[in-house]
């Protein structure tokens, strides 16, 4: 599979997850056993755009699809009451995951969209069945912001690695960050989790170390030698 390939799956997916959150509460019952198994299946699908031989591609999304059913089939059948374990596995299992892919790969660009898949998944899971388990109030926009703005960013990374990365798509894709922060702020303050408050800044200030990164990468560009 070629990243232009990959790119136009994710932005299918973002369709899908538009249509999906429309008339329902984004992280509601629907969320966990719909729109999760689908998640999955699209971060399995990353292993296809690895530079290995395609028997290796095979055996990865296989591999991780398993892995992924076993995490998942294990929390349903809890009737969601081992949050903590199923965070647990699913956060070490999706690390091996990308460190593997790492390993496999040589390829920055590559890396990049592996990482993004595997952050946003992540991302997205646990938020979303965190808040479905522990009943957690926020208002319906928030939460689709939440569930739409990682798809987004994921999007943009995966367009800009197969195409090209110009300032609009940098900026729009930092403003998406940052967007993704204030609803983790919303939910925190709404809820009284002061932990999420503290994961608000935390992804603000990534969003502002992503930015001046670039920022100061035009510079060199901009500056003669």
């Amino acid at each position: 599979m070629s990243r232009r390939a990959y790119s136009t799956i994710v932005g299918l997916f973002l369709c899908f997850a538009l249509g999906f959150q429309r008339g329902r509460t984004p992280f509601g019952y629907d969320f966990i056993r719909i729109f999760v198994p689908c998640l999955l299946v699209l971060n399995s699908l990353h292993w296809f755009i690895g530079p290995t031989k395609g028997v290796w591609k095979a055996v990865g999304f296989c591999t991780s699809l398993t892995a992924f059913s076993l995490i998942y089939f294990s929390f349903t059948r809890s009737q969601g009451n081992d949050f903590a374990d199923f965070a647990t596995f699913l956060f070490l299992f999706v690390v091996a995951q990308y460190l593997t892919f790492w390993a496999l790969s040589p390829d920055n660009s590559i890396r990049t969209v592996a990482g993004a898949t595997n952050l946003a998944t992540l991302f997205i899971i646990l938020l979303g069945v965190f808040m479905n388990t522990h009943g957690a109030i926020t208002p319906r926009f928030t939460e689709g912001r939440l569930l739409m703005s990682p798809l987004g960013a994921l999007l943009m990374t995966a367009t800009s690695v197969a195409y090209k990365w110009n300032v609009w798509i940098q900026v729009t894709l930092v403003c998406t960050i940052v967007q993704i922060g204030i609803g983790l702020f919303d939910i925190g303050a709404t809820n009284n989790l002061r932990w999420m408050v503290v994961c608000s800044v935390l992804v603000i200030c990534a969003a502002l170390g992503l930015a001046a990164f670039w920022a100061k990468d035009s510079n060199k560009l901009l500056t003669p030698d």
